[in-house]
């Protein structure tokens, strides 16, 4: 059955690597999806003269319905820098990775992540490792929000409901990769501390 578009854990732009997922067939043209997850996310920009930088750091603990092994920590980077003075893109890289350790405390009071990420960075075309290391601070009221829409997507009729809360937070980190510090350590920067829990039911119209 094809999908074009499936909604996970989504921080600030990064789809973290190891969101859980537990599909089921029901019938021949029928597919039930589950996911449920915590997330944080990090922001964090500099600038030095023409040259800014940003890079957001992704963290989730996931696991689903039917999942035997537990919750599955996961992390995504993505790295960012450009000439603002030019327009040129010196940077562009990212990529998530399940090589690190994320903790979410209850009522997102917390969060911490440790570990090492691998990253493709697209303007030279390499891979290299980033290390992470980032905390959050809740701070601010939990806002939950509860949702179901449906949607066609070729031929296949999506219906999606979803259970979501979350607090902003203020993230403070150090990254560090390919021999250069992309954010200093003690930096701070804007933070999001998420809880999703999400079913789709796929009906494939065509088969």
């Amino acid at each position: 059955m094809r999908m074009k578009r499936i909604m996970g854990v989504l921080v600030a732009g990064i789809v973290v690597a190891g969101t859980s997922q537990v599909a089921s067939a029901q019938s021949s043209n029928t597919e039930v999806l589950a996911f449920r997850g915590f997330g944080a996310t990090a922001v964090f920009d500099t600038v030095e003269g023409c040259i800014f930088t940003r890079v957001i750091v992704g963290a989730s603990e996931s696991s689903a319905s039917g999942q035997r092994t537990g919750e599955q920590d996961s992390a995504g980077v993505n790295l960012d820098r450009r000439n603002t003075c030019t327009g040129e893109v010196l940077v562009s890289g990212g990529g998530s990775g399940l090589g690190v350790k994320v903790d979410i405390a209850p009522n997102f009071s917390s969060a911490e992540v440790h570990g090492v990420v691998p990253v493709h960075e697209a303007v030279s075309d390499r891979n290299f490792d980033v290390a992470v290391d980032v905390v959050w601070t809740g701070e601010g009221e939990i806002e939950r929000n509860a949702v179901q829409y449906s949607f066609v997507d070729d031929s296949v009729v999506v219906r999606v409901h979803q259970n979501s809360s979350g607090r902003k937070a203020t993230a403070v980190g150090h990254v560090v990769g390919d021999s250069t510090e992309w954010v200093p350590d003690g930096t701070k920067g804007d933070g999001l501390l998420v809880w999703s829990n999400e079913g789709q039911v796929l009906i494939n119209q065509g088969a």
